[in-house]
């Protein structure tokens, strides 16, 4: 009864891990010996349901992972696994893939971070801590979160056996040993981001992809156009892109002149510093 489960906090991620020599590893990502990477994308094959894929090195492995949200797979009765075989076939993951044995096949439910109040993460005879207590964010924070939370919990446990009572009034102390950490910041942050993502993010994730590519190419052709002396207006480009489209009407002209006015202000400031360099 502490929390009362809503699936669009939660996305799947299936994993794949294939074992490959290191020296084909540091081959085909081009990495110094003993380097890792790691790749995250948007997009194909699971654009369509706001997903996520990462692909990832290790010594003697790699790793391939697609995440996407519960509500919107059962939604459109989407089969992430059947996606993970799509994603394989791609040319660009599977020239990675080529020749690689397969070790291990995995599925996690990812909850998003912060779901919990401090309140809610204990009672009589229980603590929360770890991905149970939200503190695992998927805000790229991952698992040290997680395990700080179960050090402060296991703390919490210790001083309420010196008391010999485990109810939720001996075990509140959690709650104040939380705050001598950063985690509470932490949740209050997770639980912000998890709300934009689910309200306005996840159904605006392709659009907003779609503008930062479109800003990018923008910003990337004009800068190599040798006949203009100007620097390319990427502040211009970011905004008509990423952010005019989410604004009401009535803010985007004064919105507009003001990125303007910020625009030559620093193409101003850039072409003093390049006269001042070169």
């Amino acid at each position: 009864g502490l929390y009362t489960d809503d699936t669009s906090r939660y996305m799947l991620g299936i994993k794949e891990v294939h074992d490959l020599p290191s020296e084909e590893i540091e081959s085909r990502f081009q990495l110094r010996k003993g380097e890792g990477c790691i790749r995250d994308g948007w997009g194909y094959p699971v654009s369509d349901i706001g997903g996520l894929s990462t692909i990832y090195t290790l010594n003697d492995s790699i790793t391939i992972v697609l995440f996407a949200p519960i509500d919107t797979m059962k939604e459109h009765g989407v089969s992430l696994r059947d996606r993970l075989e799509d994603y394989k076939a791609h040319p660009y993951i599977k020239k990675y893939l080529e020749g690689a044995k397969l070790r291990e096949y995995e599925a996690h439910l990812i909850p998003e971070g912060g779901r919990l109040k401090l309140d809610q993460m204990y009672t009589d005879g229980v603590l929360l801590c770890g991905e149970a207590g939200g503190f695992n964010s998927s805000m790229w924070v991952g698992v040290p979160p997680g395990m700080l939370s179960g050090l402060t919990a296991a703390e919490a446990v210790a001083r309420a056996k010196k008391r010999g009572r485990y109810d939720a009034e001996a075990l509140s102390v959690y709650k104040e040993l939380l705050f001598e950490t950063n985690l509470p910041r932490m949740l209050f942050n997770a639980r912000k981001f998890s709300d934009w993502f689910v309200t306005s993010a996840r159904r605006n994730m392709e659009g907003f992809t779609e503008g930062m590519f479109d800003t990018f190419i923008e910003y990337v052709m004009e800068e190599v156009n040798f006949t203009d002396p100007k620097p390319a207006p990427l502040m211009q480009h970011a905004y008509e892109n990423l952010v005019e489209p989410y604004l009401p009407k009535f803010l985007r002209k004064p919105a507009a002149l003001l990125v303007k006015l910020l625009e030559k202000a620093e193409t101003w400031n850039k072409m003093r510093k390049i006269r001042g360099a070169v």
